[in-house]
């Protein structure tokens, strides 16, 4: 499966990952389904606890970041949330949009550059948490800044209806430690404590920009009132863009079309190849 060049071959992967539990907090199972998959690939792979960091390539590093975990099923389900549905198209499935959409297309995006030789790396970092504290980017950064491989550009997988987010407001996850404290003499202030409280802006001539409006012609550019592992990417420039519309996150019988999913491959792959080219010939 490591190429995943055929349609039928990503919409299966797709409804597999779907149908494999994995609320925040027991990504396990979908963790070592995962790394199986990209074990079988030419990709170098770590496991950072549950979450994955594949590589391929040599340069420059390219992030494509995105979470396999998701939010518990709410009130309203008409439908099991772990017997994924297929109906006129639509998969039906908790996290099928949010954000294992993103998960496939991201993956065999990646998957398809394994044969390829390119002026590179390029990383998947497939993460746990993604929907609570959100602290395993952070490990997949360390990681990488530790083995001298700081990204020089990032892409954030969040359903956005692959119209791209070039800024976001900061993070406050409940229960982290330290992300604020009030500031001194005052009590109705807050002084920033981590950089979950920090928003993030990219600028718009950054390559990853261009390389995602390339990849997406007449589609949004935008700020983020969403959360998501953007505002992890301090002095990276980063996008946040994935496949499926983000109204469908955390509701009851969510859905992604499956032509979404498919035009979240293409997109990736325009995009990295975008982002490549541009490199290439700055």
């Amino acid at each position: 499966m490591p190429m995943m060049v055929e349609a039928g071959e990503v919409l299966a992967f797709h409804r597999e990952i779907t149908a494999a539990p994995s609320v925040s907090g027991s990504e396990k199972h979908l963790a070592d389904f995962l790394e199986g998959t990209l074990f079988d690939s030419r990709a170098a792979v770590k496991r950072i606890n549950n979450s994955l960091l594949a590589t391929l390539g040599t340069g420059p590093l390219l992030l494509l970041d995105t979470h396999i975990d998701t939010a518990p099923p709410g009130r309203g389900w008409t439908r099991h949330p772990h017997q994924v549905e297929v109906i006129d198209g639509r998969v039906y499935g908790l996290g099928a949009t949010d954000a294992k959409a993103s998960v496939v297309a991201m993956t065999a995006a990646f998957l398809r550059y394994e044969e390829a030789r390119i002026p590179v790396t390029l990383a998947l970092a497939l993460v746990e948490g993604g929907e609570c504290r959100g602290i395993a980017t952070e490990q997949v950064l360390e990681v990488l800044n530790a083995e001298g491989r700081q990204p020089v550009a990032a892409v954030i997988g969040e359903p956005t209806d692959l119209n791209i987010a070039v800024a976001q407001k900061g993070q406050l996850n409940p229960g982290a430690e330290g992300d604020a404290r009030p500031a001194a003499g005052a009590r109705s202030k807050v002084e920033v404590a981590s950089k979950r409280l920090e928003p993030r802006e990219t600028a718009l001539e950054e390559i990853i920009v261009e390389a995602a409006v390339r990849a997406r012609p007449g589609g949004a550019v935008y700020g983020s009132t969403a959360l998501s592992d953007l505002v992890f990417m301090k002095g990276i420039p980063a996008v946040e863009c994935g496949p499926g519309r983000p109204e469908r996150s955390h509701t009851p019988d969510e859905f992604v079309l499956e032509s979404e999913i498919l035009d979240g491959v293409q997109f990736y792959l325009d995009l990295i190849h975008n982002f490549i080219q541009r490199l290439k010939n700055p």
